[in-house]
């Protein structure tokens, strides 16, 4: 339980987390805990998976790799 507060509280945070900023630069959001959110909705609340949806939309993320590489096809 503790792993999935953690989750929640950065994807919730008002501005992205240095570990996010450095996937980003590094195109690597796919393996980020938004993308990791947005792949695997249950257990997360709807808010969660939206602001983790609107995190990514807004650096041009393709949701679908996020799905693609959270479920084993890469």
């Amino acid at each position: 339980m503790g792993e999935t507060r953690t989750v929640v509280d950065l994807v919730l945070m008002a501005t992205p987390s240095d570990g996010f900023n450095m996937l980003r630069e590094r195109d690597l959001l796919e393996l980020g805990f938004e993308a990791l959110v947005v792949a695997r909705r249950p257990p997360f609340p709807s808010n969660v998976v939206d602001a983790a949806r609107v995190r990514l939309t807004s650096y041009g993320f393709d949701m679908e790799r996020a799905s693609d590489y959270w479920s084993g096809s890469h």
